[in-house]
């Protein structure tokens, strides 16, 4: 069942777990997630407390969201690339983004997200 997702700038969006087999292991999201999912980890291991913890242990959460037009648009404004826009700028790209949600995709933007949980124990001294 979808969870309601509320944020400061959007009333409502729609998530939604999603089938493993788009963000699986085999896809090229799956390769960059088991990528990013260690980087912190193998930073800690070369790193002068390595002797401290034990190996992690990665759980990823596929998942998607969408987002009614004007919810995207909020969201997307958040964003450095476009917050840091001259605004008269900003508002007419945002404004044309807006026109081709409504227009063709019927108002709304599905995008996919991975949630990681990366835990290690600390080891005993």
């Amino acid at each position: 069942m979808p969870h309601s997702l509320r944020g400061a700038h959007t009333p409502a969006a729609v998530a939604t777990p999603t089938d493993a087999s788009l963000i699986g292991p085999g896809s090229s999201i799956g390769a960059w997630l088991r990528r990013s999912a260690t980087g912190p980890f193998l930073l800690l291991a070369r790193s002068n407390v390595a002797h401290v913890f034990g190996a992690p242990a990665v759980k990823t959460y596929p998942w998607l969201a969408t987002y009614r037009t004007d919810c995207y648009l909020a969201m997307l404004a958040s964003q450095s690339s476009y917050a840091l826009m001259a605004t008269g700028r900003r508002k007419e790209l945002l404004g044309a983004i807006g026109e081709l949600v409504d227009e063709l995709l019927g108002g709304a933007v599905t995008k996919q997200y991975v949630t990681v949980l990366a835990v290690a124990r600390r080891m005993e001294s």
